[in-house]
């Protein structure tokens, strides 16, 4: 390599040479000083030139490890790298890459690139390649390699021009890609997927309606449940059905519902507040029971709120419908306060609007009556003509008493062919209020005596008429306030019954205190 020599070293190199060459024309020895100045002069030029030399080394010292480390970032990357022409041939590739598809670097130069591709990926490349070597800014090709070893990966492929190339009119254009193995990447996001799925298909087998909300309250995931009873909501009741679905904001949905006279609305402004208490941390969990109803049908269910998980503020809201077991309550309660054949109330709950009816007596100072019948003939038709007529009897004189007194009072069975009428409201004079009772009792008698026309449906479809008499014995006994506890009215109800009955029947008789 040639030492590049500056100007101070070429005026020294001719001067030294001119003296030389006049001291050989001259036949002149040079003086000693020229001589000692001379030598000095060339011995700091050859100092100077050594340490120039050694600043070179150093200097290419210095390149070659530049270009070592440079090597091994470029052929040790985490991710292949590849210089392609405008055809998709390998110009230069790293070892990353060569590993990939088990070949060597060298070997892989002057191949297509597709060529490494499986099946309908290789195809694709090619169709797309142009335009990707064209414009590959902010581009991506995802694509399926196979290797010489067998290996196979999933890989995605971004690239820019080479700038080198574009600089140098000489060279042809190139494309610098780099390509990432994105296989365990792959993997995971077919995991999640999988999982997802797993999930929703799970929460899809629910027969509760689910639905997930952010801390917004806005709806990020729903259950089939939830949108087939949104789809069926919004075919009975038309557009009067909030958009409930993915996107939708719930606590939206239950505000504008509670400003909306329903008779929902008071339900919604309590889901509202209870969902946003969830999702702000101020309630571990909340629920509310609340009707539902349809065109066709009643039905109630019951609202759960949960947090996603813990520290989430992200909730669960389920909807389950308990309109059965609603309907099971009621039965129950019908049971337990209703007389199950004539649907009556029953010893039970007259017992309990008994002691409202003295309650509200006092407070408003009205007298009341409390009224005990038996039915006169009702045996002989039960004996002759069997518990099923005589059902039907009893099913039709509870029709009669019902409508003989107002909605206000109270008409009751207490079992057998016994019934017992509350009268409220009276007025406050006991003369007028004896009045009072005694004509309702009079109307009920009346309507008791009318003739019974019963029909028995036989096995062969046909219908059996049966014609009945029956009379009745009616007990009142007039109460203001709690003077009188309620079982010892309808003991003073029943005696005055009995006092009817003594009397020849198909008559009244009111309690009278005696002395």
């Amino acid at each position: 390599m040639s030492v590049p020599i500056d100007n101070s070293q070429r005026s020294l190199r001719e001067r030294a040479e001119a003296l030389l060459s006049q001291a050989e024309e001259e036949g002149l020895d040079l003086a000693p000083n020229e001589i000692v100045r001379l030598v000095h002069d060339l011995s700091v030029y050859q100092i100077e030139l050594e340490l120039q030399n050694e600043n070179l080394r150093s200097m290419q010292n210095q390149l070659e490890d530049s270009r070592d480390r440079y090597a091994r970032l470029y052929h040790q990357a985490p991710v292949g790298y590849l210089s392609l022409d405008r055809r998709g041939m390998v110009q230069y590739v790293n070892q990353t890459f060569a590993r990939l598809v088990g070949w060597e670097g060298t070997d892989l130069i002057g191949q297509a690139l597709a060529d490494f591709m499986a099946g309908s990926d290789r195809e694709t490349f090619l169709s797309r390649f142009r335009a990707f070597f064209n414009d590959p800014a902010g581009k991506s090709m995802d694509a399926f390699f196979r290797g010489r070893n067998g290996h196979a990966f999933q890989a995605r492929l971004t690239g820019r021009h080479d700038p080198d190339s574009a600089l140098l009119s000489s060279l042809q254009p190139r494309l610098l890609v780099v390509v990432h193995d994105i296989s365990e990447q792959q993997a995971l996001e077919d995991a999640l997927r999988e999982s997802q799925v797993f999930l929703q298909g799970i929460l899809d087998s629910v027969s509760s309606h689910i639905a997930v909300l952010d801390h917004h309250g806005v709806i990020v995931a729903v259950n089939e449940a939830w949108r087939r009873f949104a789809r069926e909501n919004h075919s009975e009741l038309g557009q009067r059905v909030p958009n409930t679905e993915v996107g939708a904001n719930y606590l939206d949905i239950c505000r504008s519902s509670a400003t909306i006279t329903t008779e929902t609305s008071v339900e919604a402004r309590d889901a509202y507040a209870g969902i946003q208490a969830v999702l702000e941390g101020r309630l571990l969990t909340f629920s509310l029971e609340y009707p539902c109803h349809s065109p066709d049908e009643q039905r109630w269910f019951l609202m759960t709120v949960t947090p996603l998980g813990k520290n989430s503020k992200s909730a669960v809201v389920v909807h389950t419908n308990i309109t059965e077991r609603k309907q099971t309550e009621e039965k129950i309660r019908d049971l337990a306060y209703y007389d199950s054949l004539t649907g009556l109330p029953n010893r039970r709950l007259l017992q309990d609007r008994l002691d409202v009816g003295l309650a509200a007596s006092r407070r408003l100072g009205q007298h009341g009556a409390l009224m005990l019948l038996d039915l006169d003939n009702f045996k002989p038709l039960n004996d002759e003509q069997g518990h099923a007529v005589g059902d039907l009897l009893l099913i039709e004189v509870a029709r009669r008493l019902t409508g003989s007194v107002r909605e206000l009072d109270t008409v009751a069975r207490l079992g057998g062919d016994e019934f017992v009428i509350l009268l409220g409201g009276l007025n406050a004079d006991p003369a007028t209020a004896r009045v009072q009772a005694m004509t309702v009792a009079e109307k009920i008698r009346n309507a008791l005596s009318e003739p019974y026309r019963l029909s028995i449906g036989h096995d062969d479809e046909s219908t059996e008429w049966i014609g009945h008499h029956c009379s009745s014995s009616i007990g009142v006994v007039l109460f203001l306030g709690r003077e009188t506890a309620g079982q010892k009215l309808l003991k003073q109800a029943d005696a005055a019954m009995y006092q009817a009955k003594a009397a020849g029947r198909n008559t009244i008789q009111m309690f009278e205190v005696t002395g």
